[in-house]
């Protein structure tokens, strides 16, 4: 009896401690990470949808949206006459051989010194006719009324008139008008300009011979031109032989302004 009373309390024994010792030997392995459940993944599975959708959405109100971009002003450029190619007379080149058989290097324009800051401001040298029409003041002109009437019965209002010499009667006469004289050095390069004509006396006068050809351009008397000087009243007029610019002559070709 005493043998199975042992027993009985061994068993006991073991009961109450083999059974602590399991517990604490299934509390000490280590935790394995639990699968994500099913649920877990399909609810992850619908997020991502619309998460993309989220961005397309933003990307497409970007691009629909106006993006306003400030333009800073650039800095004014300088004001530059632009000045179209200018044709010439077909035989220009028989022109040129005159010029230089003549060594014609200058023409020559006189105005009053007080129209300069005009005639740089427009860029160019214009016709009184020209002037008129298109609104452009002559501060100091020296043509008057009488001149002009003169201009347009020969039909020389649309011309700008050059000498070949700087010592012209007419301008000792506009300076007792008040007129302050500052003589305008142009290039030779007009004499081959498509539309300019020549005058073998003053243009204005009922016996000039005025043209754009080659005969016309000959017929000057180039010796008494160019010189300025005269001892007859023939040769005065010769002294007043005229280039005839028609309109304009860009600033570029006068050479002392």
């Amino acid at each position: 009896m005493e043998i199975i009373g042992i027993i009985i309390i061994l068993w006991v024994l073991f009961k109450i401690f083999g059974s602590s010792s399991t517990d604490s030997s299934v509390k000490s392995l280590p935790t394995q990470p639990s699968k994500p459940s099913s649920t877990s993944t399909v609810s992850s599975r619908t997020k991502a949808p619309s998460t993309q959708a989220t961005v397309r959405r933003n990307v497409k109100s970007l691009s629909t949206k106006r993006i306003s971009v400030v333009k800073h002003p650039r800095p004014a450029r300088p004001r530059t006459v632009q000045v179209p190619p200018v044709a010439r007379k077909q035989n220009w080149q028989q022109f040129e051989t005159l010029v230089d058989l003549h060594s014609i290097r200058c023409l020559y324009h006189f105005t009053d010194r007080r129209n300069v800051d005009s005639i740089k401001r427009h860029g160019a040298l214009y016709s009184w006719s020209y002037c008129d029409q298109h609104g452009i003041i002559i501060p100091f002109p020296a043509s008057n009324d009488l001149s002009k009437s003169l201009d347009i019965r020969r039909g020389l209002q649309d011309f700008v008139r050059l000498s070949f010499n700087p010592f012209q009667p007419m301008m000792y006469v506009v300076q007792s008008r008040g007129v302050d004289p500052l003589i305008l050095e142009i290039s030779p390069e007009v004499i081959y300009w498509l539309e300019t004509q020549f005058s073998d006396v003053n243009a204005t006068a009922n016996n000039a011979n005025v043209g754009p050809s080659l005969q016309d351009f000959q017929r000057i008397n180039f010796n008494l031109a160019l010189q300025g000087n005269w001892q007859t009243p023939e040769e005065k007029a010769q002294i007043q032989a005229e280039v005839l610019v028609k309109m304009t002559i860009p600033i570029h070709f006068i050479r002392n302004i």
